[in-house]
């Protein structure tokens, strides 16, 4: 894997993939990679609930589908960063949490990692959203956050006290994808979260 096309990208996840030996490029027909960015959520239509809760931008919803439409087409594997990761979450057949607390911090906390074989890891990582993903029957939960943070959920139903985890990370393999909440272009190279981050897209997309 060695090109990215990264959708709507403010400089830094750009800057993070070139750092981490990737080429950027500017055609998708060209890329090994499509990265998805943050930004605002998704609507919620698109996962068959009432808007209650969310801050959305229908018209990027349309213009990501169709990239992830072109994606399918050529066989592309897609990693999704933030928003990006729920985008593909609710693509895979998930549903989002519209609203949720102790994330939006802009700081940081522990996600836990498993992996098929059965080993964990406890990883820092940024937690600066509002919203966390519902996967989808297909799909799997790879990382939630720990000690879970959240005590309340917000869907179209209500609100409710929290009995589930924070999830995370979340592999999509019907569609070759993977959703990760943090975002690790806040960091540096070295730094655990952007070593995660591309340590699972050799695992699971290469």
């Amino acid at each position: 894997m060695k090109n990215v096309y990264v959708v709507l990208d403010g400089f830094a996840v750009g800057a993070m993939f070139a750092n981490n030996g990737f080429t950027v490029v500017d055609d998708i027909t060209l890329a090994d990679i499509v990265c998805f960015t943050g930004g605002e959520d998704v609507h919620p239509s698109y996962y068959g609930e009432a808007d209650v809760a969310s801050y959305t931008n229908i018209n990027r919803d349309k213009y990501e589908i169709g990239i992830l439409e072109k994606c399918k087409e050529l066989d592309i594997p897609m990693v999704g960063i933030c928003r990006g990761g729920q985008f593909l979450n609710v693509m895979a057949g998930g549903k989002m949490w519209q609203d949720v607390d102790n994330h939006g911090i802009g700081g940081t906390h522990g996600v836990l990692v498993s992996d098929d074989e059965g080993n964990q890891e406890i990883v820092q990582c940024s937690s600066t959203h509002h919203q966390m993903m519902r996967a989808g029957p297909e799909s799997e939960v790879i990382g939630v956050a720990t000690p879970q943070r959240s005590t309340y959920k917000t869907n179209a139903e209500g609100t409710f006290h929290d009995d589930q985890v924070d999830t995370e990370i979340v592999i999509h393999p019907h569609i070759n994808a993977l959703s990760f909440q943090p975002h690790p272009e806040f960091y540096q190279p070295d730094h655990e979260c952007q070593e995660l981050f591309f340590r699972l897209i050799k695992k699971y997309l290469a």
